[in-house]
C-alpha cells in the first residue's frame, strides 16, 4: 500500500474532510468490513488486548443502549460510525506499512488539513462553507471570540504543531518550524482556552521525553516560545480568539461557576440520566438522530445545552461506558510510553496533549479522529520495532 492509497483511504473513511456526507452509508459499510477482515488477518498487535476492551466496550454499550434505551441495533452502529476509525490501524497492519510511507502519509494529510481549515475559517464570511461548517459555528459573538470551527479529523493539525515543534527542538533547523506555527495559529483559532495550557505541559513533557531530564538552558526556549506568542497576536484572528477567551472566563464560564453550562451537564449526568447502575457501567449508547424516543428526548437536551461532549472522556464514558473510556486511555498511555527514537518522540507527544485536555474538552473523539489516532499509534509501533531493532544490533556489534 502507497502513500496516496493510504490518503484515499483516510480521505473516504472521513467523507473527504466533511465535504462529502453523502458518502456516509459507503463509508462506514467499507470501513467496517474491510477493518475487520483486516483485524482478523492481523494476529498480533502490541495493542490487542486494549482494543479487544475497546470493542468489547462499544458492544456492551450498544446492547445497553437496546435494553435500557429502546434503541435499535443499526442505529447505534450508525450513530458510533467515527469510532470504527481505529480500524484504520488493522487495514496498515495488514497490508505491512512501511514506517517511511505511513509517516509520509500521515505529514501529506496534515498539510491537507492546515490549508483547508485556513481557507475555510477566512472564506466562510463570503458564504464559502465547503467543509460542511455546522450553523451553530458560525457567526458567535465578537465578544466571545467570534467564528470557532470544528472540523474533521481536526487532531491532525495537532499531529504537524508536535512534529514541528520537536523536529525543529532535535535539529535546530528553521524548515520544521512553519508546521508549528500554523498548527498553533489554527489551535489559537479554535479558541480552546485549556489548550493553552495544554501546550505549555506539552512542551515541557517534550523536554523530558527528548532530554530525560529538564535543564536550565532550556528556559531560552519558553522566552522564544514567548515571543512567537507576541507575534501571533498581532494577527487580528487571534486577537480575537484570545479576547473571547478572556471574555468567556470573566463571565464564570468556569467550573467554579455553579450556573456554569458545564457544572450544570455534570450535575445531570450522574444524578438524574442514567437508569439504573449497569446503565452506568457500560453506558446509554450514543443517540442517533431522532429516529427513536431516545433520540427525540436526546434532541431536546441538548437545545437546553445538555451534552456529554462538553466532558471529554468522562461524557465518553457517559454513553459508550467506562470500559470504552478506560481502554481509550490505556490506548494512549501505551503510545505515550512506548520507547522510540527521538524523531519519533512527537507522536507520543501528540497523546499527551490530548490526554491533558480530555476532561472538559471533546478533541480526543472529534469525528475523523480515531483515524487521526490510528496512523499515530500504527508508526509508534513501527518506530518501537526499528528502536529495538537498533539497540539489537548495536549490542550485537559491541559483543
Amino acid at each position: 500500500m502507497n502513500k496516496w492509497l493510504i490518503i484515499l483511504l483516510f480521505c473516504l473513511f472521513n467523507l473527504f474532510f466533511g465535504v462529502a456526507y453523502e458518502l456516509k452509508l459507503i463509508s462506514v459499510i467499507f470501513l467496517i468490513t474491510y477493518g475487520t477482515y483486516s483485524a482478523i488477518k492481523s494476529t498480533s498487535s502490541i495493542y490487542k488486548r486494549i482494543f479487544i476492551l475497546f470493542f468489547l466496550g462499544i458492544i456492551g454499550a450498544t446492547i445497553s443502549c437496546k435494553i435500557f434505551r429502546d434503541q435499535n441495533f443499526l442505529d447505534s452502529i450508525k450513530a458510533m460510525q467515527f469510532y470504527y476509525g481505529l480500524l484504520f490501524y488493522f487495514i496498515l497492519k495488514a497490508n505491512k506499512v512501511n514506517l517511511k510511507t505511513a509517516e509520509n502519509a500521515l505529514l501529506t494529510l496534515v498539510c491537507i488539513l492546515d490549508i483547508l481549515y485556513i481557507l475555510q475559517y477566512y472564506l466562510l464570511p463570503y458564504g464559502y462553507n465547503f467543509l460542511g461548517i455546522d450553523e451553530w459555528m458560525i457567526g458567535e459573538d465578537s465578544e466571545m471570540g467570534g467564528t470557532r470551527l470544528r472540523v474533521m479529523s481536526s487532531g491532525l493539525y495537532l499531529v504537524g504543531l508536535m512534529y514541528g515543534l520537536s523536529k525543529w527542538y532535535t535539529t535546530k533547523r528553521i524548515k520544521y518550524l512553519p508546521l508549528f506555527f500554523l498548527g498553533v495559529f489554527i489551535m489559537l483559532l479554535a479558541g480552546y482556552r485549556q489548550f493553552v495550557a495544554s501546550l505549555f505541559i506539552t512542551i515541557i513533557y517534550m523536554f523530558y521525553a527528548i532530554d530525560r531530564r529538564i535543564k536550565l538552558k532550556q528556559i531560552k526556549y519558553f522566552i522564544l516560545f514567548g515571543i512567537i506568542a507576541i507575534i501571533l497576536l498581532t494577527i487580528p484572528a487571534v486577537q480575537e480568539k484570545l479576547m473571547g477567551m478572556m471574555e468567556r472566563n470573566a463571565s464564570g464560564q468556569n467550573l467554579g461557576d455553579s450556573d456554569y453550562i458545564r457544572v450544570i451537564q455534570f450535575n445531570f449526568f450522574m444524578n438524574d440520566y442514567f437508569t439504573n447502575p449497569i446503565e452506568f457501567f457500560f453506558g446509554s449508547g450514543i443517540p442517533y438522530g431522532t429516529s427513536s424516543q431516545f433520540g427525540k428526548w436526546f434532541e431536546s437536551l441538548r437545545i437546553a445545552g445538555i451534552q456529554y461532549v462538553d466532558w471529554g472522556l468522562i461524557g465518553l464514558s457517559w454513553v459508550l461506558g467506562i470500559p470504552t473510556a478506560i481502554a481509550l486511555i490505556w490506548l494512549f498511555i501505551k503510545g505515550i510510553r512506548i520507547k522510540v527514537e527521538n524523531q519519533y518522540k512527537y507522536l507520543g507527544m501528540y497523546l499527551f496533549f490530548l490526554l491533558t485536555t480530555s476532561i472538559t474538552n471533546w478533541e480526543i473523539c472529534r469525528n475523523g479522529n480515531f483515524l487521526v489516532h490510528s496512523i499515530v499509534l500504527y508508526i509508534i509501533e513501527m518506530a518501537h520495532y526499528k528502536y529495538i531493532q537498533k539497540n539489537t544490533n548495536s549490542i550485537a556489534k559491541q559483543s
